[in-house]
């Protein structure tokens, strides 16, 4: 993916679970194509790509995500995969979007982070068991171990995720 400096999304390669964003799938794109996004929330501010699924978050705060929804990464409540953006429906304003290799994360204005997808591995921080499918979290579920911290940078890999936070 790219971002142009009016704020539009680009996307392009492997198309297999709608990743790409541009109402078509499984079909291989070369060469850049714009995303068909409504600007009505304002120009894309940040963007990120995972696996097989993508987000970005535009100008008011909003979260989008699309691709692969099997493990829930998309955070909309269901296992389905959507092959354009759709809007999260989540109370907060996001400054930050990272998608991993099944998970995804977002960090909130406020500095909460929350983390929705496969957590089979421990990537989505919870603490709990991860020897089964059922660890998958269908929606954005807050990261409790961060209640006294504010998360300044998150990185998520295939099944593993960091954060640097701070003190609130």
């Amino acid at each position: 993916m790219a971002l142009n400096d009016q704020g539009k999304l680009f996307s392009f390669g492997n198309d297999v679970y709608g990743q790409l964003g541009i109402a078509s799938s499984n079909v291989s794109v070369k060469e850049p194509t714009k995303l068909s996004i409504s600007m009505s929330q304002g120009p894309v501010i940040d963007f990120s790509c995972g696996e097989e699924h993508a987000a970005y978050i535009d100008a008011k705060g909003n979260c989008h995500t699309w691709g692969y929804g099997q493990d829930g990464q998309l955070g909309h409540g269901a296992k389905e995969s959507l092959n354009t953006p759709k809007k999260l429906q989540f109370a907060h304003k996001v400054s930050q979007v990272k998608c991993g290799g099944g998970h995804t994360g977002i960090v909130t204005e406020g500095g909460a982070l929350y983390l929705m997808g496969r957590g089979r591995d421990g990537q989505l921080g919870r603490g709990d068991s991860t020897d089964s499918s059922a660890t998958s979290r269908m929606e954005p579920t807050l990261v409790e171990f961060f209640d006294k911290l504010s998360v300044d940078q998150l990185a998520l890999g295939s099944v593993h995720t960091i954060a640097s936070a701070h003190p609130r």
